[in-house]
This record gives structure tokens, sequence and C-alpha cells, in this order.
């Protein structure tokens, strides 16, 4: 998912991630390519301006976090069966 997030970000995307246990060289990667991560899956980590909410394939769709993305009536892309 970094690599995507990166590839978004550099086409001028406004991109942050949330995700468990982010460590190097994953989370130096992307604190040098401006990108922000929170940790855990917390409906707060949801920015109040997101258009769209990508869920990979760790984290379904009803757990925390993820969940509220229905209640904002956000676009959201789901990598489960990726």
């Amino acid at each position: 998912m970094a690599s995507v997030a990166v590839a978004l970000k550099e086409r001028g995307f406004k991109v942050t991630g949330s995700d468990e246990n982010v460590y190097p060289p994953m989370s130096t990667f992307l604190q040098e390519k401006g990108i922000s991560s929170k940790e855990g899956y917390d409906a707060e980590n949801l920015p109040a301006d997101a258009d769209v909410v990508v869920i990979g394939k760790r984290i379904d769709a009803r757990q925390s976090g993820s969940g509220s993305r229905a209640e904002q009536k956000l676009l959201y892309l789901s990598c489960r069966k990726c």
C-alpha cells in the first residue's frame, strides 16, 4: 500500500495513512515521501476532509475506523481479495 500511497502523492493527491506496527524501513520511506501515518485503525485517524478511503487486505470494512466511512458517505476501495 505504501507504493500506491507514494504514487498518488506524486500525482498531487493529499495522502495519509493508518496502520499497525509501521516500522523502518517502511515508516522511514513514507516519512521521506512526506506521508504521515497514524497507529491503529481508529475512526479518529480518518481526516475529516477525506474523499476516498483505501482499505487494505488486513482490515475488514466493518472494523473500527473503516466503519465510519459509511457514516461519512466516503468512497472506499478495498483490496481484501488482492
